[in-house]
C-alpha cells in the first residue's frame, strides 16, 4: 500500500476545538498553499494539480481507515492513487505532502470545521475559470446552520442523534457549518450526527 496512513483524531479535541482564529497565521499558511501549488509542474493546469492533489488526499484518508481493519482497505482507490501521482516527477511528488500538512494546519487554527479547500479553491478563481462549480461561502454556511441550531439540539436531545443529507455538497461547506454549530453546543457530532453528502463532478467539464 502507498497512500499514507494518516492519524485519526482523538474526539474529545473535537469537543474541545478552540473556537479562536489567528488571522495572520491562517494568510501565512494560504499563501504557502498556494505557492506551493503554483510551483508543481508548470505544464499543467493550475486547476488539474488542485483536482490531483484533493483526489490523492481523499484516497489517502480513506484507505487510512486500513490501519484500523485490513479489510477497509480498497484497491481500487489505490489504482486511482497510483495512476495519479506517477504523472508528476519526484520532486513534485514530495510537495503534496506539504499541502496536506498545510491543509492540516489551515483547519487546526481555525478552531472549528471550515471548508478551507473551498476557499482555496475560490480564491484561486477556479470558479469563475471554469464556470461549473462555485462553494458556498463559509460565513453564509454558518449562518444557515445557526439558524437551524436549536432545532437539530432538540432532535438530539429527543432520538440521541441528528441526520443530515447534502445532495450538492461540495467540499461540505453546509455540513460543516451545521457539525461546528453542534460543537458549540456541546455535542459531539461523532457521537450524535450521521451525515449524508452527495456531489456530481464531471473532470471533463
Amino acid at each position: 500500500m502507498n497512500t499514507q496512513i494518516l492519524p485519526i483524531a482523538d474526539e474529545s479535541e473535537l469537543v474541545q476545538a478552540s473556537t479562536g482564529t489567528n488571522s495572520q497565521e491562517i494568510d501565512a499558511a494560504f499563501k504557502e498553499f498556494k505557492d506551493i501549488l503554483k510551483s508543481i509542474d508548470p505544464s499543467k493546469k493550475r486547476f488539474e494539480v488542485f483536482s490531483d492533489f484533493v483526489t490523492m488526499f481523499a484516497c489517502s484518508i480513506r484507505n487510512s481507515m486500513a490501519g484500523l481493519n485490513k479489510e477497509l482497505f480498497n484497491q481500487d482507490i489505490e489504482a486511482e492513487y497510483l495512476s495519479i501521482i506517477k504523472r508528476y516527477k519526484p520532486s513534485d511528488v514530495q510537495k503534496f505532502p506539504q499541502l496536506c500538512s498545510l491543509i492540516v494546519i489551515l483547519l487546526n487554527l481555525h478552531g472549528t470545521p471550515h471548508d478551507v479547500l473551498g476557499d482555496l479553491y475560490m480564491d484561486l478563481e477556479f470558479g469563475e475559470k471554469y464556470k461549473a462549480q462555485f462553494f458556498t461561502p463559509s460565513p453564509i454556511s454558518e449562518l444557515m446552520a445557526s439558524m437551524n441550531a436549536e432545532s437539530m439540539a432538540q432532535v438530539i436531545r429527543d432520538k440521541g442523534y441528528v441526520t443530515a443529507s447534502d445532495p450538492a455538497c461540495g467540499a461540505g461547506s453546509a455540513l460543516l457549518g451545521m457539525v461546528s454549530e453542534l460543537i458549540g453546543k456541546k455535542f459531539n457530532p461523532i457521537q450524535t450526527m450521521f451525515i449524508e453528502g452527495i456531489s456530481v463532478h464531471d473532470k471533463n467539464r
